[in-house]
Parts: structure tokens; C-alpha cells; sequence
């Protein structure tokens, strides 16, 4: 079975992640990379774009990268959001 990689956009840095705009910022990047997917940080959001994540779950696709959610300090809560 092939790996998968997939690349926390935390990795960018919280600050540098907010200066580019949030975690959509970041996805040409990851996919550019070659990646699989990315997991976003649910910290990372500001509300408004929580308000936004059917959006996001959609870029992510468009960039053909498989997408988790991940809630800070619980490994255990992924969820796909594309």
C-alpha cells in the first residue's frame, strides 16, 4: 500500500498562514508539492471563516487534495471535509 502524504498547513506557520490570508492561501502550495492531501487547523480559523468551511472542503477538491479537519489537542477528531 502506497503512502500517503499529507501537509499540516499549521507547517506554514500560524502567523504566516494569517498574513497570506488563512489556510486556502496555502493549498496551491500544498498541492504543488506533490501532497496527497492537507490537514487544516480548526485553530487557524478566524469565525468568519469557520462560516466558510463547504467552500474550503471545495478548494481543496479543486486542487485535488484529500482534506481533514483536525480539532487542536484531539488527534482522534478528523474529519474528511473533502
Amino acid at each position: 500500500m502506497a503512502r500517503k502524504i499529507i501537509v499540516v498547513t499549521a507547517a506554514y506557520g500560524n502567523d504566516r498562514v494569517r498574513e497570506l490570508g488563512g489556510q486556502s492561501a496555502v493549498l496551491p502550495f500544498i498541492a504543488g508539492s506533490g501532497a496527497d492531501g492537507v490537514e487544516i487547523r480548526r485553530e487557524l480559523f478566524s469565525a468568519e471563516e469557520l462560516n466558510r468551511l463547504p467552500a474550503l472542503a471545495a478548494e481543496i477538491e479543486s486542487h485535488g487534495l484529500a482534506g481533514l479537519l483536525l480539532r487542536a489537542g484531539s488527534p482522534v477528531r478528523r474529519r474528511r471535509v473533502a
